[in-house]
């Protein structure tokens, strides 16, 4: 009577497991750790695809809207923390020359070269900007 009390007690809790599961929205990582920058991970979540949750450490440090002026900033941001720049061309599809030049413009500090990036405007920006 026991191990059939014990095995019900099993089952009941895999079927609730399984339930929370389904029921539950996981993030699912859009641009995982580099070796390079192992703390920044870029993830969202199914449910709100919409919105790219960054996340230093196991911290949220911000939530920033896709196809934004400040996912352009943020896509520039992790180019200048030393994220492979092939990997957010790929990840972001934007093209490399693109985000080399958001990040020089954002390395400038000089606000008319930011408000550059959100406007779409593409030049050659200072080689001075770009390590």
């Amino acid at each position: 009577m026991k191990k059939q009390y014990l095995y019900y007690i099993y089952l009941s809790r895999i079927t609730i497991i399984e339930n929370i599961a389904m029921n539950y929205n996981t993030l699912q990582p859009l641009l995982g750790i580099d070796k390079s920058n192992p703390f920044f991970e870029v993830l969202f979540n199914p449910a709100v695809p919409d919105e790219l949750l960054v996340h230093f450490g196991m911290r949220l440090l911000e939530t920033v809207p896709r196809n934004s002026f400040q996912s352009k900033l943020l896509i520039a941001r992790l180019f200048n923390a030393g994220y492979n720049l092939s990997e957010l061309s790929r990840t972001f599809t934007h093209a490399r020359k693109t985000i080399r030049n958001w990040g020089g413009l954002l390395k400038s500090g000089k606000t008319e070269d930011i408000l550059k990036i959100g406007e779409g405007q593409i030049f050659h920006v200072n080689s001075s900007y770009i390590s």
